[in-house]
């Protein structure tokens, strides 16, 4: 089991599994009943670096279907309909409860408004901003607040001499805040 996540109300597991037939494939099972377990996204492609939706409903994931890897969402259901998201490449997905999906392209981070219903409206994605941030082939090494207005990155070494580490101190109950959470 790679990549995992618990759904928002705590009733089941999602993860990444890497099989042999289908590559890699997103899996899920509720936790009352582990033995149980269905796929969400199991095919011929890759699928991997995925994100809940902070309702639990969606999924966000990778997916080289069209050839390079793009970002999709699709509901937490098995192997039903999904959406694509980015237009010329992307991966490590990332939900914000303002409606926002962004997503990695290489330096570049992008955004785009996703309106969930019974079918999901997309809005076009667009550049947030750049820079040299490390980035992972199967999970994503950022994150972004709740609200959006913050990301967490992981930045890559200063130059060929060292490494600068940036304290940051009660982070914690910054996130929290900006969650409205206890």
């Amino acid at each position: 089991m790679y990549e995992s996540a618990i759904t928002p109300d705590h009733k089941t597991l999602i993860w990444r599994e890497d099989a042999p037939s289908t590559a890699r494939d997103i899996l899920s099972a509720p936790l009352d009943s582990p033995n149980v377990v269905r796929p969400i996204r199991n095919s011929a492609f890759d699928e991997r670096g995925f994100s809940l939706s902070p309702d639990g409903k969606w999924l966000a994931f990778t997916s080289n279907e069209a050839g390079s890897s793009e970002v999709y969402i699709c509901r937490l259901e098995s192997n039903g309909a999904h959406w694509r998201v980015s237009r010329r490449g992307g991966s490590e997905p990332r939900w914000a409860r303002t409606g926002e999906l962004f997503y990695r392209n290489g330096d570049s981070v992008f955004v785009s408004r996703v309106s969930l219903g019974a079918e999901p409206t997309i809005g076009t994605p667009s550049l947030l901003f750049t820079g040299q941030y490390t980035n992972a082939p199967f999970e994503p090494l950022w994150d972004v607040s709740p609200d959006a207005r913050q990301f967490v990155m992981v930045r890559e070494p200063l130059g060929a001499g060292g490494t600068q580490l940036v304290l940051m101190v009660n982070w914690i109950e910054s996130w929290r805040a900006g969650r409205g959470s206890k």
